[in-house]
């Protein structure tokens, strides 16, 4: 049987941020991410790379993309 991995509250909202720019059509960049998630460019930075090694996310150029 196959499990769905448990990932940490805080994965899950920047994943979810991350759609939902995508979503309204907007490029997904960190800045808009932390304006939306109302923490700091580094924190953003951070998390963004954990969810890259965690195979979660891709960068690509400027842009962040699930």
């Amino acid at each position: 049987m196959y499990e769905t991995p448990e990932y940490h509250p805080a994965f899950e909202e920047y994943c979810e941020t991350i759609f939902e720019l995508d979503e309204d059509d907007l490029e997904v960049i960190q800045a808009r991410i932390a304006e939306r998630l109302d923490v700091s460019r580094p924190a953003v930075s951070e998390m963004i790379k954990r969810l890259e090694k965690a195979g979660l996310v891709a960068t690509e150029d400027a842009g962040i993309a699930l």
